[in-house]
């Protein structure tokens, strides 16, 4: 093969594609020709089943892994790394924080439910605004949770310090559940 001829798929190389790369799978080509930037793909070398980017085909579990590896190896360094990069990239940074913004709007309107009153909607809405300096309000029963998803409601509102409602994140403990 290596006399320039092409091999099965069209291309000179002799491996299967330009640079020695397996030409893109079924499911691969499904996911670009749909515009989606993940598919299902096999399992990865350690097991995982997750999605696979359609760029890479990286698995995002390993990467999700990998990232948490280095960030704990050195914070201050990945802090800093994500700073320059939010500072050269103010558009992109912007872009991403309305995206976040507008899913956790979509988020709330869909945990609320039709059946509030106005007097409940009223109390949520002065509990928001009547936040003690340096709380947060947390959803008792997170919005959305991996084991449950609870509703904005007045009675699932409770004041957290910060650090405990980043250190509580979307998990949910029955048994700290405590009624108003």
């Amino acid at each position: 093969m290596s006399d320039g001829s092409l091999n099965r798929v069209g291309n000179r190389c002799g491996m299967h594609g330009n640079h020695g790369h397996r030409p893109k799978s079924r499911v691969v080509l499904e996911a670009i020709a749909e515009g989606r930037k993940t598919y299902q793909g096999a399992p990865c070398k350690y097991g995982h089943s997750g999605d696979r980017l359609v760029s890479t085909n990286a698995c995002r579990d390993c990467l999700r892994i990998n990232a948490r590896r280095r960030y704990h190896a050195n914070p201050q360094q990945t802090k800093k790394s994500a700073s320059a990069w939010s500072a050269a990239n103010p558009d992109k940074r912007r872009a991403i924080v309305r995206i976040y913004a507008a899913s956790r709007r979509a988020l709330i309107l869909n945990a609320t439910p039709k059946w509030l009153t106005s007097e409940q909607i009223l109390e949520m809405s002065k509990f928001w605004t009547q936040c003690p300096q340096g709380k947060h309000v947390d959803h008792i029963v997170p919005l959305k949770g991996k084991t449950v998803c609870g509703l904005h409601v007045p009675w699932n509102l409770q004041y957290l310090s910060s650090n405990e409602n980043m250190s509580k994140g979307n998990r949910y403990w029955p048994d700290n559940w405590s009624t108003p």
